[in-house]
C-alpha cells in the first residue's frame, strides 16, 4: 500500500516523462527511436566480427587437435 498522496506537483507534463534507452532523449522510448536501427546495425556488425573470430578459433583448435592425433598415432 503507497502511502503518497499526488498532486499537480508530481504529474509529468505530457509525453516528456518518456526517456529513450538508446539515445536518451525525451518525448519517447527505445521501440520509437530514429536512431534504433543505426545503433542495432552496429550491434550487429559486432557480433558478426566476434562470430568470425569465434569461427577461426574453433577450426584452428579442431585443426591442431586432429592433426596432434594424427601425429600421436604415427608415433605409435
Amino acid at each position: 500500500m503507497s502511502t503518497n498522496l499526488h498532486n499537480e506537483i508530481d504529474a509529468r507534463e505530457g509525453h516528456a516523462h518518456y526517456r529513450c534507452g538508446i539515445c536518451n532523449d525525451t518525448g519517447y522510448n527505445k521501440k520509437k527511436c530514429h536512431n534504433r536501427q543505426r545503433i542495432y546495425n552496429n550491434l550487429l556488425d559486432y557480433v558478426m566480427i566476434y562470430y568470425d573470430i569465434f569461427l577461426r578459433i574453433l577450426y584452428l583448435y579442431n585443426f591442431t587437435s586432429i592433426t596432434s592425433t594424427i601425429t600421436q598415432d604415427a608415433i605409435h
